[in-house]
């Protein structure tokens, strides 16, 4: 049980950190908000299950849909800036989720978290209350995730960001539109990263408001720097070894 769990919690943070490279390693974007989408996924897919009760696959386009729309805005304010802004204007859009989680206690629980767990019906014989079907489901996630970012980052539009992280002002000389390319990868790594919140939610049967906090996204960066940002697999090798190192000093220390 303790390696299922592993491996969920890994599936979770893998996508998380590995859509978080499509920004830091190909665009070029250091974002020091990406955990609100983290916990967008979370929240979202969490009150769309309390509250009305759809199947699940639909709950999870619905949490995407909810997803695209905040990250399409937010990214639209975010990406017209240069390195260093982009950054902290992530970051202050991040601390005004998480403040939105904590006072809107109505119907986010507050700093309690969404509490009273995930109904989680049956669907095409799927029973995620079943820690196993959870398990192969993550799995099933992780990898379909893995693969669309790997085939965006082999795609034309992956080398235009290469192209715009090398060099920008060369980029829209050349006739692109990097505005643009910056908001499409920008929704597109929110998207990711929010799958990664609904894992995590399934698995804690709720979502907290540490989801939507800011050492999140500096758990993404700190991945990104520990597996490496040049190759596509970096960020899943280093949400691995964040987490063994994590779990082996928890067992060894109080």
């Amino acid at each position: 049980k303790a390696l299922l769990d592993f491996v969920i919690r890994c599936s979770a943070f893998g996508l998380f950190a590995t859509s978080l490279n499509l920004l830091v390693g190909y665009t070029g974007m250091i974002s020091f908000g990406h955990g609100m989408f983290f916990g967008l996924g979370a929240y979202g897919f969490g009150l769309i299950m309390q509250r009305t009760g759809v199947p699940i696959p639909v709950a999870f386009i619905g949490t995407l849909l909810i997803t695209a729309i905040v990250s399409a805005v937010i990214g639209a304010i975010c990406v017209r800036l240069k390195e260093i802004y982009f950054a902290f204007v992530t970051l202050a859009f991040q601390m005004l989720i998480h403040s939105l989680i904590l006072s809107w206690a109505s119907l986010t629980g507050g700093d309690q978290g969404l509490r009273g767990g995930i109904p989680r019906p049956v669907f095409l014989g799927v029973d995620l209350s079943n820690h196993m079907h959870l398990y192969i489901v993550s799995c099933a996630l992780l990898v379909i995730g893995l693969l669309l970012m790997r085939q965006i980052a082999q795609s034309p539009f992956g080398y235009t960001l290469r192209m715009i992280r090398d060099n920008a002002s060369r980029a829209s000389f050349v006739g692109i539109d990097v505005w643009r390319a910056k908001l499409t990868i920008f929704v597109l790594a929110a998207l990711f990263a929010s799958t990664g919140g609904i894992i995590m939610c399934l698995f804690v049967s709720g979502a907290y408001p540490e989801f939507a906090y800011w050492t999140i996204s500096g758990e993404g960066i700190f991945i990104n720097m520990l597996g490496g940002v040049t190759t596509f697999l970096g960020p899943m090798a280093g949400t691995v070894l964040l987490l063994i190192l994590n779990d082996t000093v928890t067992r060894l220390t109080d």
